[in-house]
């Protein structure tokens, strides 16, 4: 059903193309795609305008370059003739979009790897590209994983720097006051990274995550609390899934509370408690 939905989609945005080639090409890209290695992500860059930040995704197309290569040409053609043409990015040659609307797209071949960046210009996603790299980021080594499916690594304080700095840029420091003073008050201002993976351990799949976060927990963080594993002797031995959560819900309560009246006006924050009134 979600095939036949995106197919539809991508039929609505080329058409030009025949309906009974659409599918195929599309469908063989994405399987192509999805046979390899990818990483995705978002990082920061020095802007003097525009947003400080730009997207990548790096695939790793191995043995399978030639495939994907004649995949990604037989994409091209779908869209009009003169759509895309050869940009220079540093020492490479790139495709991207003839018209890029003030946000700079490229994509192509450095090696195996096939590149699509988003507001990267200076080509910084290529540049990473040529440098060494060990066999794991530190920050993955502290999160054990049998075996890696899907690995993923957030900087959560380098995003609030981001998010402030594109609100400096558009002339919203109220609304970027308000927010921040909300994700304080909840106690997610002071979380750092979070890094996670998942793997599969024989028949099973297992997931850690790392949240980094100094004491004192503040917020909603603080009202989780140590769980006491013995609570798992209850759980009949017919359970296919059970979950544990020592959780203080009236601090939980009063977070959520303390939050509304930094957040809304008076008037609101009143009727908010006059519905609760009613409902105990």
């Amino acid at each position: 059903s979600i095939t036949k939905e995106l197919l539809a989609k991508i039929k609505q945005e080329i058409p030009n193309s025949s309906d009974d080639k659409v599918p195929d090409i599309v469908m063989d890209f994405v399987k192509l795609v999805g046979s390899r290695p990818i990483i995705v992500g978002a990082a920061q860059k020095t802007a003097t305008d525009g947003p400080p930040v730009y997207g990548f995704a790096i695939l790793d197309a191995g043995t399978r370059k030639a495939e994907i290569a004649s995949a990604i040409t037989k994409m091209e053609a779908l869209a009009d003739e003169d759509e895309f043409v050869e940009i220079k990015v540093g020492s490479f040659k790139m495709q991207g979009p003839k018209d890029d609307a003030g946000v700079p797209r490229y994509w192509g071949w450095v090696g195996n790897y096939l590149v699509f960046a988003v507001n990267d210009g200076e080509g910084l996603a290529l540049k990473y590209l040529q440098k060494p790299r060990a066999a794991a980021a530190s920050y993955l080594k502290e999160v054990s994983g049998p075996s890696d499916v899907l690995a993923v690594y957030v900087d959560c304080q380098k995003i609030v720097r981001s998010v402030t700095a594109v609100a400096e840029q558009e002339g919203a420091k109220d609304q970027l006051g308000l927010a921040t003073a909300v994700i304080k008050e909840l106690g997610f201002a002071d979380v750092k990274t979070i890094a996670a993976r998942a793997g599969f351990a024989g028949s099973d799949v297992v997931c850690n995550e790392l949240l980094e976060v100094p004491q004192p927990r503040t917020g909603m963080l603080a009202c989780f609390k140590s769980i006491n594993l013995k609570m798992f002797d209850m759980v009949d031995v017919r359970a296919v899934n059970a979950a544990a959560i020592n959780c203080d819900i009236a601090g939980v309560y009063d977070t959520i509370m303390r939050t509304i009246k930094v957040a809304a006006p008076n008037d609101i924050y009143n009727e908010i408690q006059q519905v609760i009134a009613e409902f105990e």
